[in-house]
């Protein structure tokens, strides 16, 4: 229905200024338009009142994901390599190479 469509349109068109839809993902515009369009959550989504909600949650699972990476990689580089360069991630030892110089 072309007449959807263009409403559709519209409504992203007025929605664009307060969200830059061009420096979107592609899943942050698909739940852009699941929850704007349909009034749904995106899939494994607890927060979709609004796109901003949805938005700050995902914000925030991927700060801790990338805190809890971090620590990983630095509790490895602690047991593993202290007092070394690097740590060679097959055998898991540390090296002293000071960037291949």
């Amino acid at each position: 229905d072309w007449g959807a469509l263009r409403q559709s349109n519209r409504l992203l068109v007025d929605q664009a200024s307060t969200t830059d839809l061009r420096q979107l993902s592609l899943p942050a515009l698909d739940a852009h338009w699941a929850i704007t369009e349909f009034g749904r959550c995106p899939p494994f989504s607890r927060a979709c009142a609004s796109f901003l909600d949805w938005q700050q949650e995902e914000s925030l699972l991927r700060q801790k994901f990338i805190k809890g990476r971090t620590a990983q990689v630095w509790k490895n580089y602690e047991q593993r390599a202290w007092g070394f360069d690097e740590l060679q991630p097959k055998s898991g030892k540390g090296i002293d190479n000071w960037g291949s110089l």
